[in-house]
């Protein structure tokens, strides 16, 4: 791409440095809002105006003034006049401070200054004296109709007396005038300068040519060169002279131009311009230099702007604007963070990358990222290679090695003491069991056989690059287990010993609604009769069996007359049929029953064994009161009393 560049001239010429002052003004005595007002006076000598400001004491709002030059003294109210030239007029201005201007006064102007902030005017008496650069002013009241904050100066007015709007007025004691030259293409230069258009201004263009009596002139020149140009401006107060130098470049025309080749990070530039005397060149990387054809070296890969600025002298400038390319091979490392579990996290370090892939050895897919993390399946040993992508490629490889911490488990399956143990750890290779009992296996899977009921605490160590054990409580009962008792008993008492196999706890069933958890109870029943008593018992494993036998209990109830004789008759009272039981340890074979009512009368007799029962039935037997005796050869053993109800 190119770029042409014009120069412009411009002089700047100062007759004096601003010493600014203000005229003083008299004090605040009211306010007046709406309608906007002001002063004039005559200009009693040549000065600038430099700055004006309404001054806040009757509003802080925004300033609104103007400045005009007025062709007479305008006249008396109501009369008006708008025969005047506005110099500077600023509506609704911010600025709270003072506001700048360059307006030059020759003796004799009629200068009126009208402001106000907001739409309030700071009023003091007024017509007043006052002075500018020692010079005596009266200054009068201007007036207008409108406010200033929407309309520009228009039909204004004065009063023989009344009060002036306070405008802070600054000034120089002296005119400052500036004057410029811009060339506007090979032969043309527009001049110009900031003198009021009622002053007197000669051009003398340095060439031989005409002078120009016009403000601001346009001036060709018929021959390339440096000249140097004057305006003569001439007021009341005396004439001033602004001199300012010249360059016309003619129709010589400055190209710029270049070529590149580029090896790695150095790019060498060759210089193609025309009518060029001097050159200077931006590398797209904060880079330059002044040299024709220079040689530079870029710190990163990319794609750069270069721009070539030929210059031929002060006549010509041109710019051209190319991309370079450098390339600079990458540089790779990385390192490797194990994070625990097979994961690892990678870091590379790299130069002149803007891509990664890494092949983490493993089969895995490539992955890629400056830092990426990774999970392995397996300890091991692998080999990491990353390949860093940029204008080219580099890549590096490295080994590391992956520990994935072992994890123990087991499950087992007991067939009656033979255990078969299954290992479902995690990451190992190896295996130690101890089973509990003082033995051991290195199998993966071991079968145990165990000979004694119990709970045996059972340990698997499983490692791999480390070991992870895990020990549970393994109950197992190889032994049989089995139900059974014996008894004895003692009248009302009866006694329990358990003669099982393998038990370790044990259920009682007495027979009479009442049960025991004691290995050997002791149970006392209530009444005479045959009870079915039935034991169960349980291992350590949870397992049970039952056993039922039937016990004899006999209570007395009548009177033993033989104390190697005990008989009971239950139930007693009878419905339909009670048994008789008739125990001795002397006497053996019959024994004879019999049953009378309350009269005395033989009713029932029959015959019955020692140590067996013997049914006795009602038959046909009345509701009443009954007594019995029993005999052994006529000799009667013991007596008792039987009731027979429905």
């Amino acid at each position: 791409m190119r770029k042409l560049l014009l120069t412009t001239f411009v002089a700047f010429i100062c007759a004096n440095v601003f010493a600014q002052t203000m005229m003083p003004i008299p004090a605040q005595t009211s306010t007046f809002s709406g309608n906007v007002r002001g002063y004039y006076f005559t200009a009693p000598t040549c000065f600038t105006i430099t700055g004006v400001r309404v001054p806040t004491d009757a509003n802080s709002g925004n300033q609104s003034i103007a400045i005009v030059r007025l062709n007479a003294v305008p006249p008396l109210y109501s009369t008006t006049t708008n025969s005047f030239t506005v110099l500077y007029l600023t509506q609704n201005n911010t600025n709270t401070g003072i506001l700048p201007v360059n307006i030059q006064v020759e003796q004799g102007d009629v200068i009126g200054i009208l402001g106000q902030r907001g739409t309030v005017c700071s009023y003091a008496p007024g017509p007043t004296t006052t002075t500018i650069a020692g010079f005596p002013v009266t200054i009068a009241r201007l007036g207008m109709q409108f406010s200033l904050t929407t309309t520009p100066p228009q039909d204004l007015w004065t009063e023989a007396s009344g009060n002036i709007s306070r405008v802070e007025m600054y000034y120089d004691s002296t005119i400052t005038y500036s004057a410029s030259a811009s060339v506007l293409n090979a032969s043309d230069v527009q001049f110009t300068s900031n003198a009021d258009t009622s002053f007197t201004s000669v051009w003398d263009f340095g060439d031989g040519s005409p002078l120009a009596t016009i403000d601001n002139p346009l001036h060709t020149y018929a021959l390339a060169g440096i000249y140097t140009a004057c305006t003569y401006i001439t007021n009341s107060c005396g004439t001033d002279t602004i001199c300012m130098s010249v360059t016309v470049c003619g129709s010589a025309v400055t190209t710029a131009n270049y070529t590149s080749t580029t090896m790695g990070a150095v790019a060498m530039f060759t210089d193609a311009s025309s009518a060029t005397t001097s050159w200077f060149w931006y590398f797209g990387d904060s880079g330059t230099s002044t040299l024709q054809s220079p040689t530079h070296t870029y710190a990163a890969s990319g794609t750069y702007t270069v721009c070539l600025i030929a210059t031929n002298g002060s006549c010509g400038v041109d710019t051209i604007c190319n991309t370079v390319t450098v390339c600079i091979p990458p540089t790779v490392t990385f390192t490797s963070t194990a994070m625990g579990n097979g994961t690892v996290m990678f870091s590379e370090t790299s130069t002149g990358a803007n891509s990664w892939s890494w092949d983490y050895g493993d089969g895995s897919p490539i992955d890629t990222g400056m830092a990426p993390m990774h999970t392995y399946s397996a300890s091991g040993t692998y080999v990491v290679c990353v390949t860093a992508n940029g204008c080219s490629s580099a890549t590096t490889c490295d080994t590391i090695t992956v520990c994935l911490p072992a994890s123990a488990f087991y499950t087992y399956v007991d067939a009656n003491g033979v255990i078969q143990f299954t290992d479902v750890s995690a990451n190992a290779t190896s295996w130690s069991w101890y089973f509990g009992d003082a033995t051991s296996s290195s199998q993966q899977n071991p079968q145990h056989t165990y000979t004694v009921n119990g709970t045996y605490n059972v340990c698997l160590i499983a490692a791999d690059c480390d070991a992870d054990t895990i020990c549970t409580q393994v109950t197992t009962c190889p032994e049989v287990l089995s139900a059974s008792f014996t008894s004895n008993d003692s009248a009302l008492t009866a006694n329990f010993t358990s003669t099982s196999n393998s038990a370790a706890s044990y259920l009682w069933d007495f027979g009479d609604g009442n049960q025991s958890t004691a290995q050997n109870p002791t149970h006392n029943y209530s009444n005479t009769g045959l009870y079915t008593v039935c034991l169960t018992t349980w291992n350590i494993c949870g397992d049970s069996t039952s056993s039922c036998d039937t016990v004899l209990i006999v209570i007395t109830d009548g009177l033993s007359i033989d104390s190697h004789v005990e008989f009971g008759v239950f139930p007693n009272p009878m419905t339909d049929a009670s048994v008789v039981i008739v125990n001795s340890s002397e006497y053996s074979g019959a024994y004879t029953f019999e049953m009378v009512d309350a009269s005395g009368k033989l009713v029932r007799t029959q015959n019955g064994l020692f140590n067996q029962p013997m049914n006795v039935n009602r038959g046909d037997l009345a509701d009443g009161v009954y007594f019995y005796t029993i005999k052994v050869n006529n000799v009667q053993l013991g007596n008792g009393k039987l009731v027979l109800t429905k």
